[in-house]
């Protein structure tokens, strides 16, 4: 009975990980256009939009497999039925056939939200809960497309960005909890953290 609960809730996140992937994107993120899909090799080569392996989507096209569920340290590119094995380590990031960008950390990919003044990530992980482990979605950020990724709270933006002070009284003002850190504006089209880390110092 464990194991098929276990069993369940993989399936589930993989079937949440599937319908997040129509989640917020913005369409001016590098190389986000476009009907191919590969690999960053650099965060230089992901600001550029510039895909290397890259290939086709569609039939007798290219795929990209993590094989995250099992904790593997590598991702394979499959190219005509030809498999290219990188380490995720060595590799910036990906593009897959839903023009989604990623970027690797650790072992995980987290996909790429926003990149303007610093960049906003989403994962899709299983939080334990009182009784289970559910799927859910967690959000992160970095200060540059080099620097470490952090869970998206508060606390870990006022540390980050300690010498910038007006973004951080700006942070105490328009936000309550971590939760209300990924408000979206449908009118403005942006995340409001964004909205805010923009005028607080008229960038």
């Amino acid at each position: 009975m464990y194991y098929l609960k276990i069993v369940a809730v993989g399936l589930s996140l993989l079937s949440f990980a599937g319908q997040q992937k129509a989640g917020l994107l913005r369409n001016d993120l590098p190389g986000a256009n476009g009907n191919q899909i590969g690999l960053y090799l650099s965060a230089g080569d992901f600001k550029a939009g510039r895909l290397s392996y890259a290939g086709d989507c569609g039939a007798g096209g290219c795929t990209i497999k993590l094989r995250e569920f099992f904790g593997s340290s590598t991702v394979d590119l499959v190219c005509n039925g030809q498999k290219q094995v990188f380490s995720k380590d060595k590799v910036y990031g990906y593009r897959d056939c839903d023009q989604s960008v990623f970027r690797f950390s650790g072992q995980r990919a987290y996909r790429v939200l926003d990149t303007t003044g610093f960049y906003l990530y989403s994962l899709n992980k299983l939080v334990q809960g009182a009784k289970i482990a559910r799927p859910q979605t967690v959000y992160y950020f970095s200060t540059g497309s080099n620097d470490a990724v952090q869970e998206l709270t508060l606390a870990n933006l006022q540390q980050a960005f300690a010498g910038d002070a007006k973004f951080r009284y700006q942070l105490e003002a328009h936000f309550r909890s971590d939760k209300d850190l990924i408000a979206y504006d449908d009118i403005g089209k942006t995340y409001k953290i964004k909205q805010i880390y923009s005028q607080s110092a008229g960038r």
